[in-house]
Order: structure tokens, then sequence, then C-alpha cells
């Protein structure tokens, strides 16, 4: 029997890849226990491309095989999983509930372990060196647990890549709410990094939105044309750089429910950022407005009011009726609902400092939304003008 000419029936195109170079343990094997076993791990969905990786288990026994098999699948471990993590049939059984134990004690979920199988192959002291040292950066327990793969690598390699993000200018703020970069080499995320720069998103934009260097080039130029399609400069597109993560049929949704809200596409490439906004949101924002007497074609004018929340929007309706500003004025100077309660309050008592009164403000409530420092120089270029006007005035004699 030639056992390179039998693999190369079984696996296809796939033989070429094996990664045994030498195949003579399988010569112990007969022929047809080989087929048996070959067709016994396709029954299991163990896919030839990982067969060519693990060529051993042909020569294991299929009845241990089987038993790890099931025993995986009560652990809650996919089938699609196990085809992954194809070692973890050989594995002794009391070694994997061990680390399975292992993994629940630092709180890493069964979802998590599914996803991240591969861990029940691991020596529970590497996991808990690795934890450890992932806490070490700052890096906390729930964090972790959404990225429990990075438990499974070496710390050395952890750092690296956590010293060369920091080099990017990432802050270890940003790095710990996205630990799954740590996860990729160095090499990849330079040239992620430089593919955005070469979009013209600015390296403050990709610092504040660090999960797009997880993202490979071509998703990132499919999104960003798309955008560009929908009529979203390259400007509105680094302002929005949140939206590069975003897929077609997302923002399509969210374009069409602006739409039928009556925001113009105008607005909508000003205020970009509500592409990437949830329509239930949207639409809760939106009624919101409404409730407070705002019309549609203000909410239009001053869409960005659309990405703040109810609360946040409430507490300033309800900062402006305290200062003497009726309803009805709110209704049409709704940009101040735009301003922070700071800003509005340090106005009004800016304007009452002058000399406004306050019932001149209450009717010209839109003094509120001007900067104070602007509003200074534009009362000095009046006060100057009609001093010259004055000035310039003819003498009448009697």
């Amino acid at each position: 029997m030639n056992i390179e000419i039998l693999l190369s029936e079984l696996l296809g195109e796939a033989f070429y890849e094996v990664t045994e170079f030498d195949l003579k343990f399988l010569s112990k094997k007969k022929e047809i226990d080989i087929r048996i076993a070959f067709n016994s791990l396709l029954s299991l969905g163990i896919s030839p491309q990982k067969i060519k990786t693990s060529v051993h288990l042909l020569t294991r026994n299929l009845k241990l095989i089987q038993r790890n098999y099931d025993y995986l699948l009560s652990l809650g471990i996919s089938p699609q999983k196990i085809n992954t993590s194809v070692h973890l049939l050989t594995r002794n059984l009391k070694s994997i509930q061990r680390n399975y134990d292992y993994l629940l004690k630092l709180g890493i979920s069964p979802h998590k372990i599914n996803i991240f199988s591969h861990l029940l192959g691991r020596n529970p002291k590497s996991i808990q060196r690795n934890y450890d040292y992932l806490l070490k950066l700052g890096i906390s327990p729930h964090k972790i647990n959404i990225n429990a793969g990075l438990l499974g690598r070496g710390s050395k390699s952890i750092q690296r890549n956590y010293d060369y993000l920091l080099k990017l200018g990432i802050s270890s703020q940003k790095i710990n709410i996205n630990i799954g970069l740590l996860g990729m080499n160095s090499e990849t995320i330079q040239r992620h990094y430089d593919y955005l720069l070469e979009l013209g998103i600015s390296s403050q934009k990709i610092n504040i939105n660090i999960g797009l260097l997880g993202m490979n080039s071509e998703t990132i130029q499919r999104n960003y044309n798309n955008l560009r399609k929908l009529g979203i400069s390259s400007q509105k597109i680094d302002r929005s750089a949140h939206l590069l993560g975003r897929n077609l049929e997302i923002i399509q949704r969210n374009l069409t429910y602006l739409l039928s809200l009556g925001i113009s596409p105008q607005k909508i490439n000003t205020y970009t950022h509500l592409l990437g906004m949830d329509p239930k949101t949207i639409q809760r924002n939106y009624d919101n407005l409404r409730k407070l007497g705002i019309s549609s074609q203000k909410i239009d004018r001053f869409a960005n009011l659309l990405g703040l929340n109810p609360t946040t929007i409430q507490s300033k309706y309800d900062l402006l009726i305290s200062l003497g500003i009726t309803a009805r004025r709110i209704g049409i100077y709704a940009n101040l609902l735009g301003k922070s309660l700071n800003s509005i309050l340090n106005s009004f008592r800016y304007l009452k400092g002058v000399g406004f009164e306050e019932r001149y403000i209450q009717n010209a409530p839109q003094l509120l939304a001007e900067n104070p420092d602007a509003l200074v120089k534009k009362m000095r270029i009046f006060k100057l003008t009609i001093l010259e006007l004055k000035r310039n005035l003819p003498i009448v004699s009697d």
C-alpha cells in the first residue's frame, strides 16, 4: 500500500498541504482501516481540510474519538468548533474537564469556551499566567471573557502588540476597550493603520475608532466606497469614521429611515453620525422632540438633536423654561436644545451681567446660542458703528 497515493485519493487537493512530512507511521495501518477511519471522521463533521493537519487521527481508536466527540458536545462545544479544534478528540477526558472547570473559575462563560474551544487543550498554568498578565495591563475580567481567545496567546506576544499600539498613539484606555487587537500581529495592525491614512482618515479619528484596525482593508474600502456613493464627502467620512465599520445594508436602512422623517440629504451629510444610529433610537428621539413642540421643519434644520437622548433634551428644555423662555420660543430656536446646560446658564448670567434685562433675553433667546466672547465683540462693533454714525451726522443749526 502506497500511503501517499491513498491519502491523495482521500484528501484530494488537500493532500498537498498535509503538515506531516514523514507518513511512515500510517504504514502500520491497513488500507481498509485508514479508509474506515477517514469516513468516520467525515461523518463527525471533520473536514478533509482539518484531517490534512491532523493525519494522526487516522491511526487513533475510533471509539475513543467518538467518546471525546460526545463529551465535547455535552460540554456545549458545537460540531463546528470541534472541527476547528480537532486536537481535542485525542485529549484525555479528565484533562478536558479540568481545563473547562478552570476556565469557568476564571469567569469565562460556556458560550465563550465554545467559541474559543482550543483553550480546552491548553495548560491551566499557561492560561492563568496569561490571565494575570492581561489584568496587569489593566484589562478587566469582563473584557477578558469577551476576548477569551487572548488566553491562548503568549504574554510576550500580547505585550509586543500592546506596546505597538501605544507607539501608534493609541491610549491604554482605548486598547482596554478594544483588546481584541492584542491578538493581531503588529504588521497587520500597521498595514490597516496605513490604509486608513490613505483613505484620508486622520490619526486622531483612527485613535478614537481603533476597532477599525481589526477590519481587513477590503471591507474598509468597500464601506468607504458605499458611503461616497450615498453622497457622503470624504471629509465627513473622516469626521464619522466609525461608519466604516458598518455594512451597506445598515447604512442604507438608516438613510432611508432619516429621509422618511423628513431629514434632507444635505442635513444627513452634515450630521453623518446619525447613519450609525439605530432607527428605533432615532424614532424615539424624533417623537420626543415633536412632543416638546419642535416642528418637523426645525428638526430637519437642527438634525443634530436626533443624536441626543430624550433625558438630555428634557433637562435643557426644563432649564430654558425655568429661565422664562416660553415653549413657543424654544420651538422657534430649537438649536438651543443642542447647547450644554452650563453654556445656556453661563450665557444667561453673562447677558444679565452686561446689562440685559431678563425680559429682553426671554424675548430674544437666540442670544443664548451666541458664544459670550463673540457676543461682546458684536456689541462692541455695533456700539462703534452707532458712534460713527452719530459723529458723521450733520449739525443742524437753529
